[in-house]
């Protein structure tokens, strides 16, 4: 019998090196017209993208100022290219996410 050591277990192979995991850079958006009503747009300030989902022709997506602390849901209709922006405060962002046109004020 050969006298060898043991390894309880782990392969005595080399094991590729683990790559670290970073996060990745906030999307700023330099030079983009201001929409009216927010301090984030077109000024350079970082706009960070929490959530997104797609379903039924409609893109929603839940940002965050990362400056101004601001919270909102964008919905897309994907077919006609229309926009809704709807506020949202903490408390109730994802719900906002999840169903935006409970909140929705005036999206005709």
């Amino acid at each position: 019998m050969l006298n060898r050591p043991r390894t309880l277990g782990r392969s005595t192979q080399t094991q590729p090196a683990r790559r670290a995991t970073t996060r990745p850079e906030p999307i700023t958006l330099a030079g983009v017209p201001e929409a009216p009503g927010s301090d984030d747009l077109g000024s350079g300030q970082a706009i960070v993208d929490l959530a997104d989902r797609h379903s039924d022709g409609l893109d929603v997506v839940l940002m965050w100022g990362r400056h101004s602390g601001q919270l909102w849901v964008e919905v897309t209709h994907r077919n006609s290219g229309r926009t809704a922006r709807i506020d949202a405060e903490p408390h109730d962002a994802l719900d906002v996410f999840h169903h935006p046109f409970a909140y929705a004020v005036d999206l005709r």
